[in-house]
């Protein structure tokens, strides 16, 4: 017999050997007459799964270590395809090599090995580097994969793959079920039962057999190696009566059908309050209201009046009814919306209908509406109109006004026919609408023209409404207007000025029934005038305006009138002045005067003239003034420093008849530019507590200036003479107040001078920000409410604003800091914060999470609430106590199996039982009578014969020599003893049967019937072969066999302990 001793360590090695050895020289003993040779003793590799083995690998300055990390050794995996094996490599890079044994579950072993499935690369000697290689299963069962470094460390791991079927089964409906529900509901919804599902999509299908209805919808549920159990959606099974077939598929082919009948309880709907042949006199803004009954309908009610003039529908509206027994519809019959209002007198169907549903309910009714009338008040038949209004510039304006009584149709129409207008006929039609049902008014202004005119206004004529005598449908009006005669006339004018200056006059004038008109001076409007119309001759007046712009030479003065038929009347005379001569006088500055700065002053006369100078600088026009032949001043700004040009003009080029073209005046000036100067005085301190503070600065010679805080504007330093330092001497100091925003805060003065000069200077200022504070003090984060109002108990501190957020939707916005408030929330989790910004704007936040419970709330529908309710899953078809638990719930005897699978109820505490509930003390596996908490052996055939311990013979080796007591021939064989198949050890058997035992037959193989010795061996040659046998028959008999009892003993012990 051979052996394989594995890397064991020196330890260990040693005392193995020995006592391998001592067995081999027990069996020599024994069999003395045969030469025994050990064969081999082969050091070779038995695979360990220790991961801590160490060997020298390809990096061989160091240990190289190779340790499998997942999955555990032993474990139980679940994948359908394989599984990734994690390991770890140190002090090694190269090729790994690996091999595979599985004992499938049917008894097949196969193996698998390959090389190059994964490398360790590492860069520096002793660096961890993880890794992995795909194991793909070949079949359910156990396996064991080992990974080798080449010539070195391994590590193997062993585990179990077995396979979880996929299942789905409808719990609800029940197959065969009859529903019983009303019109407009759903038939409830689908529980269902998933074990290892894992591609999510539940396809779900439902046929009515009844009809031609069908529909198909999708549920999601994912139960890969686990089970679900509840409701995936509602039945969408169209409401319909019939008998339905529902079934879910699923994606790898698994299905389930159930059958089932809706049944719809019959609905019905009946009017009430009308009866057949009701008459209905209304006005015309009148209201129907119908009453009627409704049973076993959820949903809309069609309400339709049908004309039987037309027979088309006149209104329709719409209700919603959910279960009501009795209500009633409301319903304007003469609403302003064409087709939908009763216009005219009828007689009509009033049907009630259910949506969808071929129920209704109808009477037959006459309505009646009062006599529609229309009357023009403004206008009086064949009148002479002679003072038309006066509007958008037209004088031959009436206003028209009409009264229209018990009219629905809201339009009323009109048409003028006139000979003298652009349009000889104008059309148009009119909204009218009344919402107290009193009369309705037409009313507008309108152009009518001149001469014979006809006006008229008119309604809507129904053929139902003509059975009223006293309908008036249009009403007419015929005039005469007459337009009226202008008069003009321009009566004198006298000068205004002295005999030197013409350019001023009075005119007098008379001007009588225009409706426009003005006074032009040479084509050019002077004053406008407004409409006038005097009928009384004798009142009239003359008028006088007064003049002062004509230009010298001729001048045109003209009268123009409009009359009402928009006719011109133009009356005109002539006015003459002479032409001066014009002069510019500079009077300072002085012709190459020097300035500081880039203002210069202008002191100046003119002669002759009143009106505009332009002033220019270089060449280019800068600004204009205007002068009346007296002393005047004007001041121009220079872009340019250094010698410049300034001159003064006067066109005179309009001025007819005039002997000049143009009068220039011009100078020359030295511009010096002034030093632009200014700094911060104060603050001293970058540091403040308060919100105002003084800034005192020093300006001088600039242009513009401002104060600027954070670089926006705060404070606008204006130019002015105070701020200009003709001498260059010092300037006072000036100070201004600002408003400091908490944190920093960067202060400015900026400056700009003459000649584009530009100066700045800036303090770094820093306002102190009070400590902050903003918490929820009540409730506590993850407290539970019972209702939907939660009170908020919290503190602010120095906060310029706050408000509160309810599922990041704000909710509140307060300036005030009230700590405590209550706010009303939907029920569920809820996440409460509130925000607040401190003094510098920057936001700050507390937040909770709050679960708010329904009170009414029952979740699994088993009649008691959640907050009740100590079993909040509880099946359909279970049926709950008080607690809201169902015996699929509830573990009375807690062995850990509920009631309605636990075959064994009254299981005593602490005992360990089976998937049905009983424990040991309870149940009798073998069924020998003896239960399994007793039971020595728990597997005993049917029908044996057993002791009080539930063994039968088949079971039981009294001797413990291995051999069970119903095969064993030899029943008290000596402790320790090796025997056969029979249970016999060499001491109880006599092979030759010459009544020696074997172990002391020294003759094993006597012939029958010979008489021997106690050695076994025939008596007649006991003598001479004593006296000449070798030394193998020395000693005592059986101590060979006593030896090698002995020696296994002794083995056994020791390999125990080293275990």
């Amino acid at each position: 017999m051979a052996f394989r001793v594995s890397n064991m360590q020196d330890g260990k090695k040693l005392p193995a050997l020995l006592l391998i050895f001592l067995m081999i020289s027990s069996v020599l003993m024994v069999n003395g007459d045969q030469e025994i040779e050990l064969q081999e003793v082969i050091s070779t590799e038995i695979y360990s799964s220790s991961g801590n083995n160490t060997t020298n690998g390809s990096n061989s300055s160091v240990n190289s270590t190779l340790t499998i990390t997942s999955p555990q050794n032993y474990s139980d995996v679940h994948g359908s395809h394989g599984v990734i094996i994690y390991y770890s490599v140190q002090n090694y890079t190269g090729t790994l090599y690996w091999n595979s044994t599985t004992v499938l579950t049917n008894g097949s072993i196969l193996t698998n090995s390959g090389t190059s499935i994964a490398y360790s690369n590492t860069s520096n000697a002793g660096q961890n580097q993880g890794n992995f290689l795909y194991f793909y299963f070949s079949g359910f069962g156990n396996n064991t994969v080992c990974i080798e470094i080449p010539f070195g460390e391994h590590d193997c791991v062993s585990f179990n793959n077995y396979y979880v079927p996929t299942s789905i089964e409808i719990l609800s409906p029940i197959n065969n079920q009859i529903i019983y529900s009303i019109y407009g509901k759903n038939s409830g919804s689908i529980n269902i039962s998933l074990s290892n599902y894992s591609s999510g999509s539940i396809n779900i299908n439902l046929t009515n057999h009844d009809n031609s209805y069908s529909n198909s919808w999708n549920g999601y549920k994912n139960t890969r190696f686990g089970n679900f159990t509840g409701t995936i959606t509602p039945i969408y099974d169209g409401m319909n009566n019939g008998n339905y077939t529902l079934c879910i598929t699923l994606n790898t082919g698994h299905s389930d059908c159930v059958n089932y009948t809706r049944i719809n309880f019959e609905p019905s709907i009946s009017i009430t309050s009308l009866q057949n042949g009701d008459t209905l006199n209304v006005n015309s803004n009148s209201n129907i209201s119908v009453d009627y009954t409704l049973s076993n309908y959820s949903g809309s009610i069609v309400w339709e009046l049908i004309s039987s003039t037309t027979n088309s529908s006149a209104i329709s509206w719409y209700d919603s009814a959910y279960l009501q027994t009795s209500s009633s519809s409301q319903r304007n019959l003469t609403t302003t919306i064409p087709g939908y209002s009763i216009s005219f007198n009828d007689n009509f169907q009033l049907c009630a209908s259910l949506n969808y549903v071929n129920y209704s309910s109808c009477v037959n009714i006459t309505i009646l509406l009062p006599p529609s009338k229309v009357r023009i008040t403004s206008l009086t038949n064949n009148s002479v109109i002679t003072m038309p209004l006066f509007q958008n510039n037209y004088v031959d304006f009436l206003d028209l006004t009409a009264i229209v009584e018990n009219y629905t149709y809201n339009y009323v129409y009109w048409n003028i026919s006139s000979s003298n207008l652009n349009n000889s006929f104008q059309s148009w039609s009119d909204y009218v609408y009344s919402s107290n049902n009193s009369n309705l008014y037409s009313s507008h202004y309108r152009r009518v023209g001149f001469g014979n005119v006809t006006v008229c206004a008119s309604i809507v004529s129904f053929s139902n409404n003509s059975i009223n005598p006293n309908n008036v449908f249009s009403d007419c009006k015929n005039i005469n207007v007459i337009p009226r005669q202008v008069e003009a006339s321009i009566i004198s004018y006298q000068n205004l000025s002295n005999s030197s200056n013409f350019n001023s006059i009075n005119l007098e004038y008379f001007a009588n029934n225009y409706s426009n008109g003005e006074i032009t001076v040479n084509g050019n409007r002077a004053t406008y005038l407004s409409k006038k119309f005097n009928n009384n001759t004798s009142n009239n007046t003359d008028y006088t305006i007064s003049y002062y712009h004509f230009n010298y030479g001729n001048n045109v003065i003209c009268l123009e009138l409009f009359s009402e038929d928009n006719s011109l009347t133009t009356e005109c005379v002539n006015y003459l002045i002479p032409h001066p001569v014009v002069r510019i006088n500079v009077i300072s500055p002085v012709s190459q005067t020097t300035i500081l700065g880039n203002e210069i002053q202008i002191l100046y006369s003119t002669e002759n003239y009143s009106g505009y100078i332009s002033w220019s600088i270089d060449g280019n026009q800068v600004r204009n003034s205007y002068s009346s032949n007296s002393v005047s001043s004007i001041t121009l700004n220079s872009n340019s420093f250094g010698s410049i040009n300034i001159c003064g003009s006067i066109n005179l080029s309009v001025q007819n008849n005039s002997s000049q073209n143009s009068i220039d005046s011009c100078f020359n000036v030295n511009l010096i530019p002034k030093t632009l100067e200014g700094y911060l005085i104060s603050p001293n301190s970058t540091y403040t507590n308060s919100n105002s503070l003084n800034i005192a600065y020093w300006a001088s010679n600039y242009t513009y200036g401002e104060i600027t805080v954070n670089g926006n504007n705060y404070y606008n330093l204006i130019n002015s003479s105070s701020w200009w330092n003709n001498n260059n001497s010092a300037a006072s100091n000036n100070s201004v107040s600002i408003y400091l925003s908490y944190g920093n805060s960067l202060v400015c003065l900026e400056l700009y001078g003459q000649n584009n000069s530009y100066l700045v200077d800036c303090v770094n200022l820093f306002r102190n920000i009070p400590n902050h504070v903003a918490q929820i003090d009540s409730p506590l984060n993850n407290s539970s409410f019972v209702g939907q109002i939660i009170s908020v108990s919290y503190t602010l501190q120095n906060s310029s604003n706050h408000y509160f957020t309810i599922n990041g939707n704000a909710i509140s916005n307060s300036t005030t800091n009230i700590s405590n408030l209550q706010f009303n929330v939907p029920f569920g989790n809820n996440y409460f914060c509130l925000i607040s910004f401190d003094y510098a704007n920057q936001q700050y936040s507390d937040c909770i999470s709050v679960e708010n419970i329904d009170p009414n709330l029952d979740s699994d529908g088993d009649g008691i609430s959640d907050l009740s309710d100590n079993c909040p899953n509880t099946p359909i078809s279970d049926t709950a106590d008080s607690t809201g638990c169902g015996q699929s719930q509830i573990d009375s005897d807690g062995d850990g199996v509920m009631n309605s699978m636990d075959n064994c109820p009254n299981t005593m505490p602490q005992q360990s039982v089976n998937a049905q509930g009983c424990s040991a003390s309870q149940r009798d596996s073998d069924g020998d009578g003896i239960n399994d908490s007793t039971d020595l052996c728990p597997n005993t055939l049917p029908n044996a014969i057993i002791d009080s311990n539930g063994c039968s013979t088949s079971q039981i080796d009294s001797d413990n020599d291995g051999v069970n007591d119903d095969v064993d021939i030899c029943p008290n064989t000596f402790v320790g003893s090796q025997v056969d198949s029979n249970g016999c050890a060499p001491s109880q058997k006599d092979s030759d049967s010459d009544g020696i035992a074997d172990s002391f037959d020294q003759c094993p193989n006597t012939p029958f019937n010979t008489v021997v010795d106690s050695t076994g061996c025939d008596i007649s040659s006991s003598g001479s072969s004593n006296e000449t046998s070798d030394s193998d028959s020395e000693g005592l008999p059986g101590f060979q066999v006593s030896l090698l009892i002995v020696s296994t003993i002794f083995a056994a012990i020791i390999i125990s302990k080293r275990d």
